[in-house]
């Protein structure tokens, strides 16, 4: 994973900084979410230091989703344009990167859907997983099928060639929130 970032005073001669968050998890000290925020902290203040800039007047702009750099990767905002946005990037690469309990893809899917004001922190488990109704790979009958079956709708045999179950599905995952990331669609409680 990769944030980039850059300053105002410098941003049309110089590019954007790319910064390996995944090589900075690799650091014996960095060992929590608030270990690796210092290490991008060092990391962007080094920059800034180097380059003549305030470390106030750096902003960020794009965390990548890839092990190697590549611009085309797909990528979403990188954080608020305030001071805290060294310490989001570290917590969302934290649940990402190292957390197991979070599914990467589904984790950038919420960021990418609600943007970093609607991401809790605090709460990464809630929002990413117990709202979560799961992935819909996009199989609007088979859908139908199992939410008939949750909601013990039980349908006599000889009447199940008459029903559409496609077109139910289709109803039901519109009652869902719908996020995308990676070709991957997650459904969400509304």
């Amino acid at each position: 994973m990769y944030v980039t970032f850059n300053s105002a005073v410098l941003s049309a001669k110089d590019g954007d900084v790319k910064l390996d968050i995944s090589a900075l998890l690799g650091q014996d000290d960095v060992t929590d979410a608030d270990t690796l925020h210092s290490a991008i902290v060092v990391e962007v203040a080094k920059w800034a230091l180097q380059h003549g800039t305030a470390f106030n007047e750096v902003y960020p702009m794009y965390l990548h989703d890839g092990e190697i750099w590549e611009d085309d990767a797909p990528k979403v905002d990188a954080g608020p344009d305030s001071d805290t946005w060294t310490m989001e990037v570290a917590q969302f690469a934290w649940y990402v990167e190292v957390d197991e309990t979070y599914n990467r893809d589904q984790a950038f899917a919420v960021l990418n859907n609600g943007h970093w004001q609607y991401f809790d922190f605090d709460d990464v488990a809630a929002q990413v997983c117990d709202d979560c109704r799961g992935e819909f790979e996009g199989d609007y009958d088979a859908f139908g099928r199992e939410r008939m079956a949750e909601v013990e709708q039980d349908m006599p045999a000889h009447l199940e060639e008459y029903f559409d179950f496609e077109d139910y599905g289709r109803d039901q995952v519109n009652e869902y929130a719908q996020v995308t990331w990676n070709d991957r669609t997650f459904l969400y409680h509304q």
